[in-house]
């Protein structure tokens, strides 16, 4: 079998096994309540801890099986790979539907569960970023070996010419020296930067004004109004509100000259 089709086979006999997990588990929690019992979690987080108890050691031994055979070279047959994770999986399905008792805090253990994910996510992330990180700088300090420091800042040509065909070995006779300056490049860069600010700013800012000293009453909470359960707070409604705090703040804004002191209470959308 191909490596896609264990893959979905794997999922598919997961899924059908964390399936299995939850309603079992919530039907021995709800049976346990029921005969009056009292227990220090909902049913339904002791099916989601079934859940994890089937799901996660799996898919752990999984991971595992798959790093050994990619990057050490070890040889484990995708069959017995598959195997073992399932039979992984059938374990973990029965110790999580015993540890539903009374005294057994589901809850907190889903919460540590979680937090370990999170920790694993973040910790993910910060080798990767620090991967990225001695990638760039080592692959600089080879540059730098081959080019002078002092020519690549102050160079004003950019022409890499053949230089990326030589360094994969495809080379061909007659070709242009390899420039490496510079200054095209971040001239460049502050170029487009100075273009977007000359038209972002006044707009952005005249816009702002508008919206809080000229428009009709509705037209700035309209948008709010519409998106208010949107997870992201739409950010014209609060820029529209930076020129106000700056008038009353400072009596040299040009709008008006009249100062009065700045208000102590927080900024809220009025909806």
């Amino acid at each position: 079998m191909q490596t896609d089709q264990l893959l979905a086979l794997f999922s598919g006999i997961l899924l059908l096994l964390g399936l299995i997990a939850f309603f079992i588990g919530r039907a021995k929690a709800a049976r346990v309540r029921a005969s009056g019992t009292s227990m220090f979690a909902q049913p339904d987080q002791y099916a989601w801890f079934a859940v994890l108890a089937t799901a996660g050691p799996a898919i752990t031994v999984g991971i595992l099986g798959a790093i050994l055979m990619l990057f050490l070279g070890a040889e484990i047959p995708p069959l017995y790979l598959l195997a073992g994770s399932l039979v992984v999986a059938a374990v973990g399905l029965t110790i999580g539907v015993r540890q539903v008792r009374p005294d057994f805090h589901a809850r907190q253990a889903i919460e540590r569960v979680i937090r370990f994910i999170l920790v694993g996510a973040a910790l993910i992330s910060i080798f990767t970023t620090f991967g990225i990180l001695f990638s760039i700088v080592f692959e600089a300090l080879r540059f730098f070996k081959m080019h002078s420091f002092w020519e690549f800042i102050t160079g004003t040509v950019w022409n890499p010419g053949a230089s990326f065909l030589a360094a994969a070995g495809r080379a061909e006779d007659g070709a242009s020296a390899a420039q490496f300056g510079s200054v095209p490049l971040f001239a460049g860069t502050f170029m487009i930067t100075l273009i977007a600010m000359l038209v972002a700013v006044p707009v952005g800012l005249l816009a702002a004004i508008y919206m809080a000293e000229f428009a009709p009453s509705g037209c700035g909470l309209w948008p709010s109004r519409r998106w208010r359960y949107w997870p992201v707070f739409p950010p014209w409604s609060m820029a529209s509100s930076l020129p106000s705090r700056w008038r009353r703040s400072s009596s040299t804004w040009p709008v008006s000259s009249v100062s009065t002191p700045p208000s102590t209470t927080p900024w809220r959308p009025a909806w």
